[in-house]
């Protein structure tokens, strides 16, 4: 995405949206913390490595499609630096879809994170959701998973905070 295409910044300290919108008709979702990193500190924490991040979100329903709805990204202070759904993706079922932040984009800095919000129309199980970080510089190399948390769920004897 080209520098002019991106959302604006939201600025340090602008409220993050943290409620779970749920569409009508919606049986089951969730809204996800997924923490992700630009670049991790090395070499006594005085040099960066920048890496790619990749946030994957596999819909593991053999029958039920889920919806994203939402995939926030968010900078080291909690701003909210991008967008990423315009308008929901749809998720077949075993299918996945991923959300990429390229090495060069710094602005997320090393305690960067997404919120993604997911829905389904039935009763669905839950997607694995994942960001895989990955750079190199020289002859050095990292990489790295981290997963999503849960915030907030809907969906019958669903719990409605993070346990």
């Amino acid at each position: 995405m080209a520098e002019s295409e991106r959302a604006p910044d939201a600025g340090a300290g602008s409220p993050v949206r943290a409620e779970l919108e749920v569409p009508p008709g919606a049986a089951a979702g969730a809204l996800l913390y997924v923490p992700v990193y630009s670049h991790v500190l090395h070499q006594s924490g005085e040099a960066a490595m920048y890496v790619t991040a990749t946030v994957n979100v596999r819909n593991t329903d053999l029958a039920s499609a889920i919806v994203v709805t939402r995939a926030d990204y968010h900078d080291s202070k909690g701003a909210l630096v991008e967008r990423r759904v315009e308008s929901p993706v749809r998720i077949g079922p075993l299918a996945s879809t991923q959300f990429v932040v390229a090495q060069a984009d710094k602005r997320g800095g090393a305690g960067a994170s997404f919120l993604v919000e997911w829905h389904a129309e039935t009763a669905a199980s839950d997607p694995v959701v994942e960001a895989v970080m990955i750079g190199t510089s020289g002859q050095q190399g990292v990489s790295f998973v981290t997963q999503a948390r849960v915030l907030r769920r809907i969906g019958e004897g669903s719990p409605t905070e993070a346990e």
